[in-house]
């Protein structure tokens, strides 16, 4: 059985009517829809849940009632996990990036020891990849291995500070992901994927010109569209408040308001496209408040949930 997690990770204030310009110093990057298928001060805030999530104990909403094992849905024993963690580096998040660095490191080391519920053991095969992005992909790297001291290298190097500038908000989250879901879906089965998403903007899909992206999430259709992407999950954290408005060409500031309402929509088309119907996933915390000391926990739990132990 295959399962895929998503986190993803937003936040962002914008002076509502005003429009965020950012410039990007990068060259020779394929730009659009043909990339497909800082050390400020890091201020600790309270956690929050979307209208989707209940806490427990403050992050995560009531677990839905488990599946009855059958031949056909159970797993003898824990498959190998690849995260493929995905990070906004436009300069807007050099307020964020510190706590971002700092969270990730401990999660990279907290999730290989953490004991599954129901399966009484870690992960005995788990592995990383890092992508980078703005408008583009720019960075990426993996998979690998859990304990190979390069993940936390390539954390603190490519993260240490975001780039100089970057080009239009909102940036190329969902263009990210498509990425994080093409690179998964080339991985040996079985297998469980799992996405971090970490923005503090809304996301666009790649497609559009510069200052006028799109924010689609149809380009995501050919991976939900199988049955590997059946048991996707999608975990994220996004901002409460306004992200502004006129940076698309198409409806989706007008329809999310807020990084957090974007995720929720994302969760919507997920289940609808891929006919999901187990758990899908629920909000984490804000970017500039990220931390993981829990993130580690709600990640093996939720595998867990959708991973029923044969008897």
């Amino acid at each position: 059985m295959k399962n895929i997690v998503i986190l993803s990770v937003a936040a962002v204030m914008v002076v509502p009517g005003c429009r965020t310009a950012k410039f990007s110093t990068d060259s020779g990057i394929n730009r659009g829809a043909n990339a497909v298928p800082t050390q400020a001060p890091w201020q600790p805030d309270e956690p929050f849940a979307s209208p989707l999530a209940s806490p427990v104990p403050g992050i995560s909403p009531p677990s839905p009632s488990a599946p009855r094992p059958t031949p056909n849905n159970c797993a003898p024993s824990l498959p190998p996990v690849h995260v493929v963690i995905v990070i906004d580096k436009s300069s807007s998040m050099s307020d964020e990036l510190r706590g971002v660095r700092e969270g990730l490191g401990y999660f990279t080391t907290q999730l290989q020891n953490k004991t599954v519920p129901g399966f009484g053991k870690p992960i005995p095969d788990l592995r990383y990849s890092l992508i980078g992005y703005e408008d583009v992909i720019n960075v990426m790297g993996g998979p690998w291995a859990a304990n190979n001291p390069i993940v936390q290298q390539n954390l603190n190097s490519w993260f240490a500070k975001v780039n100089s500038g970057a080009s239009d908000t909102p940036e190329g989250g969902i263009m990210a992901i498509r990425e994080a879901f093409k690179l998964l879906s080339t991985q040996p089965q079985p297998f469980v994927p799992v996405v971090v998403l970490i923005t503090d903007a809304l996301s666009h899909d790649g497609s559009g010109k510069q200052d006028r992206r799109y924010g689609s999430f149809d380009s995501l259709n050919p991976y939900l569209q199988t049955a590997a992407f059946k048991k996707l999950m999608l975990f994220s954290a996004p901002s409460k408040g306004s992200n502004g408005s006129g940076d698309f060409a198409d409806k989706t500031d007008q329809t999310y308001r807020s990084g957090l309402a974007q995720m929720d929509g994302l969760r919507n088309h997920i289940r609808a496209v891929s006919g999901a119907t187990g758990y899908v996933g629920e909000n984490f915390i804000e970017v500039r408040n990220f931390k993981s000391s829990t993130l580690g926990d709600v990640v093996a739990a939720r595998i867990a949930e959708n991973l029923v132990r044969c008897p």
